[in-house]
Formats: structure tokens, C-alpha cells, sequence
């Protein structure tokens, strides 16, 4: 135990030497304690109360930040409240299509075809300047969609030519994903007795 002076009061109490040096501010009782605090963060309100309005108009200030760096990537027509409200669909979908466009980039992919190398024990050698992603798919010439969430038929694609080779330069190209998914890992001659075989069967 040792003792020391009471920051409202000045009244010397004793306490454990570990609460004392945990503490930043000592009191000898509880009444002392909130008088301490009232002349400190405003009659009537607590230490903790303080610091909950404290949060809050923090919070606000953020917000209005946020506000400010929103007309400036924006312009005033897209801001302002009746113009979102007439266009509400078009800026959903501006906004959805900003998203999805961000989630099937060059760099997503790029690391989507790094894991599928690892995994399938192929060369990787390739960077984003190596492919561009076309507007329709140069195998089926069905539209470049991307997709909300799992991968469908119009979704983009890094395809392996030949897949032995793995993804190296001049041995990929983006095709849709339906593309993808018919082609595989065949060849040309496995595609061809395919072919041969469905015009037979399907008549």
C-alpha cells in the first residue's frame, strides 16, 4: 500500500502501488470522482457519457468528409438528391456494373489463373499487359458479360491454347467461359471425332 493525494480534494488516502501507477487520476472517494469529472467534461455528464459525444461528432466529421470526396468523384447532377431519385435504376446499375468490372479486372483473373497453375503444376509467366479482355468472346462470338457472383456462360476466361504448355506468352487468350468449358483440355483431334460424332447422333 501506499499513499498518495486525491486530484479533486487533495485529501491523502492509501491504495495498492499497481492501481496507483494503472490510474491516470486518483480520487479518495467516489463524490470527489464525479465532481473531478464535471467540472472536467461539463456539469452533469460522465466521463463516459463525454466520450460517447465525443465518438459521435467524430463520426459526423467523417461523414461530412466522406460527403465532400463524393462531389468531387461525382458530378453535381449525380449528387444531388432529386436527380438519384429519377435515376435511381441507372446509377444502381452504374454503380453494379463499376463493381463488377473491379471484381473480374485483369489482376483478379491474373491471380485466379496463379492458384490453377499451382494447383495443375504448370509454367506461369505472364503479366497484365500479356491479354486484354474483349467485348465478345473471339470462339463462340457470344457477348463479354460479367457476372454477380459465380462464373456463367458470358464471363471472361484465361484460357491455356495448348494446357500442357501453361500460361506463358503467346499460349493464352480471354474466351468466354461457355467456351472454356466445351473446349477444357482436349485437342484438336479429340474435338474433331466429337464433332463427327454429334453431327451423327443428332439429327
Amino acid at each position: 500500500m501506499i499513499t498518495i493525494k486525491c486530484d479533486k480534494c487533495n485529501t491523502e488516502y492509501q491504495t495498492y502501488e499497481a492501481w496507483a501507477k494503472k490510474r491516470k487520476n486518483h480520487y479518495c472517494s467516489k463524490e470527489c470522482k464525479n465532481k473531478h469529472h464535471s467540472e472536467l467534461y461539463g456539469s452533469g455528464i460522465s466521463k463516459k457519457e463525454y466520450y460517447a459525444a465525443y465518438a459521435e461528432a467524430h463520426k459526423e466529421h467523417r461523414n461530412r468528409l466522406s460527403r465532400e470526396r463524393y462531389k468531387k468523384i461525382f458530378s453535381k447532377s449525380e449528387y444531388d438528391s432529386e436527380y438519384r431519385d429519377k435515376n435511381k435504376d441507372k446509377l444502381i446499375a452504374k454503380s453494379k456494373e463499376k463493381y463488377l468490372k473491379n471484381r473480374h479486372s485483369k489482376k483478379i483473373i491474373l491471380k485466379a489463373a496463379k492458384t490453377r497453375a499451382i494447383k495443375q503444376n504448370v509454367q506461369f509467366d505472364i503479366t497484365e499487359e500479356d491479354f486484354e479482355i474483349p467485348e465478345l468472346c473471339p470462339v463462340l462470338g457470344i457477348k463479354i458479360e460479367f457476372a454477380n457472383g459465380k462464373a456463367n456462360d458470358n464471363s471472361p476466361s484465361l484460357d491455356k491454347i495448348i494446357p500442357l504448355k501453361g500460361y506463358i506468352k503467346g499460349n493464352i487468350a480471354i474466351i468466354s467461359q461457355r467456351a472454356n468449358w466445351i473446349k477444357r483440355d482436349a485437342n484438336i483431334d479429340e474435338i474433331e471425332k466429337l464433332l463427327n460424332w454429334m453431327r451423327n447422333v443428332i439429327k
